[in-house]
């Protein structure tokens, strides 16, 4: 007859400990997804130029950003199906990334 341990410690693992599963670190969440993020091109238009009516403009940036290679001058955007989205902070970041550079010139 095998005894079990004592309670509170832990039955030896009979798998090698390079296979355990090691916890994940928590994910750190500053803000909720769905206030940052802007769906669709009207909404990143109103965002960046206070106006949906410049939506154009925002497809032009991203139409540009997929023939340029430079990683500086690529419009920060993803797609959720066919629609074009972006970050708020994401774009925030973006333009003072555009500023500093410009200010060295």
């Amino acid at each position: 007859m095998q005894s079990s341990p004592p309670s509170g410690t832990a039955a030896p693992s009979s798998t090698p400990a390079s296979l355990a599963v090691e916890e994940a670190e928590p994910i750190k969440r500053s803000a909720p997804i769905a206030g940052d993020i802007l769906y669709g091109a009207d909404q990143i238009a109103q965002f960046l130029f206070g106006e949906r009516k410049y939506r154009r403009r925002i497809y032009n940036l991203v139409e540009k950003s997929a023939h340029n290679l430079a990683p500086g001058k690529l419009f920060p955007h993803f797609r959720i199906g066919a629609s074009i989205c972006a970050r708020k902070s994401t774009l925030r970041d973006w333009i003072a990334a555009q500023e500093e550079r410009n200010a060295k010139r």
